[in-house]
């Protein structure tokens, strides 16, 4: 929930899918834009990064 509160994007748990998904995630990107999906991507990663002390 965090991502979706703090990055306003959205993922779906592994585990949702079987046993084999624990500690994955389930993404789906539903947009005609590439570069929205691009930006998505790049708000996640900076969100990762910076949960892991990573950030720039």
């Amino acid at each position: 929930m965090k991502l979706v509160k703090e990055a306003h994007v959205a993922v779906v748990p592994g585990s949702a899918f079987g046993e084999a998904g624990k500690l994955h995630v389930r993404m789906t990107f539903a947009r005609e834009n590439e570069r929205d999906i691009e930006a998505g991507i790049k708000v996640m990663a900076d969100y990762i990064l910076r949960v892991l002390g990573k950030s720039k």
